[in-house]
Formats: C-alpha cells, structure tokens, sequence
C-alpha cells in the first residue's frame, strides 16, 4: 500500500514565489528578478514568454528543484522548511514535454519506480482515463499489459505524451506542473486532457 500526502497537511490557500531573483552560475545576468507571483489552489496558471525567458526555472523554483539566489518560497504566507519543502514536492505531478519511457508496460511505465505486486489497478484505470488513453488501451491486444518498446518506440509522440500525464496523475498529486506537456497532442486531445 502506497502512502499519500494528505493535501490539507501542504497547504490551503496558495503557493507564492516572493520576490525571487535567480541566475545562472557564471552570468553575470540575472534571469529572474524580483518576481513575485501566486498560484492559488484550485486554479489553472499559464507562464508564457520566449524561449530562454526563464518559465522553466520559474517551475524549477516553484517545485523546489532550484534554489533562488534571494527570494523565498512560501505555502500560505509561510516560509518553507526542508519537511515541508519535501512534502510540497511529494504532492507535486510533473510532466515535462521530453517523456521517458522504460522497456517494460504501459502499467509499470504509468506506476513508474513502482514493484508490479504493489501496482494499484484502480488507479491506473482512473489516470488512464484522466489522460485520455481509454481509447488506446482498449485498441491495444495486451491492453495496459502492452509493452512499449524502448524509450517508447512503440507509441506515437502524443501517446507517449499521455502516458507522461497518466505517470503525473497516478499518485493523485494535489498540483500538477505541465512544461510544454501537451505539445505532441492534437487540440482535441488537449482539451479534453
């Protein structure tokens, strides 16, 4: 049995970036400076800009990856501890636009780091449907059991795509965190996602 982060215990309100500077070691630069920006919970936000305009340090940063070189982040008007820090990112699901997939099956790819015996089915129903993947699963001879191929090579982009989602929705994360997750899908796709 896997263990979750009860989301009241994280937080309540918001997440907020306070006055967050950051460089690269070795520039002279600062790619951000003081930005302060809250992510309410319940609530959808998008960070556009060009590329090298800083959104995916911003996420970095927001996920605790990245430490800013002044600023804080803060749940609920509260400085972080390392505890807390560590229980914000266990309730954080990730998709990044590059997916890795193991050689194994869509089921161990979706519960990934996960032994097979400890793999629950229901959720793996619940994120297949929430990705929108029923239909392939379905298509498919061995089902979730299907094997992918290495790196994937068995599945389209958009598929490999909704299983990096399905993989972010598995644990039932209470944020998720796309950086440019959807680009391989078709817009149908992506807005039934």
């Amino acid at each position: 049995v896997r263990s979750r982060s009860a989301a009241s215990d994280v937080y309540k309100r918001q997440i907020t970036l306070s006055n967050i500077s950051f460089s690269y070691p070795e520039t002279s630069q600062s790619l951000i400076s003081n930005l302060s920006i809250e992510f309410p919970k319940n609530q959808v936000i998008g960070l556009v800009g060009p590329s090298g305009s800083g959104k995916s340090t911003i996420i970095d940063i927001l996920m605790g990856l990245v430490e800013p070189d002044a600023g804080e982040l803060m749940v609920d008007s509260s400085a972080l501890n390392s505890l807390q820090k560590r229980a914000l990112q266990n309730n954080i699901g990730f998709v990044s636009q590059s997916i890795y997939l193991a050689d194994s099956s869509i089921k161990e790819n979706i519960a990934f780091g996960i032994p097979p015996d400890l793999i629950v089915n229901t959720d793996i129903t619940r994120a297949l449907k929430l990705a929108n993947l029923e239909d392939v699963i379905q298509s498919l001879p061995n089902g979730v059991d299907t094997f992918v191929g290495e790196r994937g090579v068995q599945l389209s982009g958009g598929q490999r795509q909704r299983i990096g989602i399905a993989r972010a929705l598995y644990n039932d994360p209470e944020i998720l965190v796309f950086d440019e997750a959807t680009s391989s899908l078709d817009g149908l796709t992506e807005k039934n996602i």
